[in-house]
């Protein structure tokens, strides 16, 4: 090897020994140490949404549409449904202040009437969605297995129906009303939050099988690098088997 291209060896220090190299452990008095200050779910999703500014504004916009659909018809001396033949298609006046359509109904009423009734379908509808996907992904997840298994096939198949058929066919079964509505959004509405449930319910179980397989190798005497190599093992093995886990929540073709 040529005097250039050899390498520098640089000497280790004389005042290194072996216990330089022990292991330091944790600290269980710095472990309680708390760095911010401790705030409950609600008030840290409180926080986050105030300094959201985008957020604020659509959540005001919203107040303001729900309060304007319970005290908007009162507003008026006119209803929803009454209709004067000899004023239609009227522009907005004192009288009428969103104008009248082509049956000389007013506008500023039927508005609000309709928003109402747009509120009520999806705060029903999504609470409904949530109790039912919450129930039917918790149960798939705990589970697991053959249970797993037929469940979600069961609401691939309900998923795979197009949403237009389903609301066509309630609407000749059932009579045209809220309620129809109500169940047309429900009834297969409620199949993506079960996956997400059933997804995160499957990750908890995988990332707790996890924490305790890393506290049995932290009890154990080996030396540290092999402790290393073997976690990141353990961690992409982990992963894979819950991707096989999930392989099934991608949307049917």
């Amino acid at each position: 090897m040529d005097a250039n291209q050899q390498i520098k060896v640089m000497p280790a220090p004389a005042d290194l020994t072996a216990n330089d190299f022990a292991r330091i452990g944790t600290d269980e008095k710095q472990a309680e140490v708390i760095q911010r200050e401790s705030v409950s779910a609600l008030k840290d999703a409180w926080q986050r949404l105030v300094a959201n500014k985008l957020a604020m504004t659509a959540l005001a916009v919203l107040i303001i549409i729900i309060v304007m659909s319970i005290i908007g018809p009162l507003m008026s001396k006119f209803n929803y449904f009454s209709n004067d033949l000899l004023n239609t298609n009227a522009k907005p006046s004192g009288e009428h202040w969103f104008g009248t359509d082509d049956y000389g109904r007013d506008m500023f009423v039927r508005t609000w009437y309709g928003a109402r009734i747009s509120l009520i379908v999806g705060l029903v509808a999504a609470l409904i969605d949530l109790c039912v996907g919450v129930v039917y992904g918790g149960v798939m997840g705990f589970y697991g297995g053959r249970v797993d298994t037929i469940m979600n096939k069961f609401s691939e198949i309900l998923y795979a129906i197009p949403y237009l058929l389903v609301t066509i066919l309630l609407l000749v079964v059932m009579e045209p009303s809220l309620g129809t509505i109500i169940v047309a959004l429900t009834i297969t509405g409620w199949i993506n939050m079960s996956w997400i449930v059933r997804a995160k319910l499957c990750s908890l179980k995988i990332v707790n099988s996890y924490l305790h397989l890393v506290q049995w190798v932290q009890d154990q005497d080996v030396y540290c690098s092999v402790t290393y190599y073997r976690m990141h093992s353990v961690q992409l093995l982990l992963q894979l088997l819950y991707l096989y886990q999930t392989r099934s929540l991608r949307k049917p073709s």
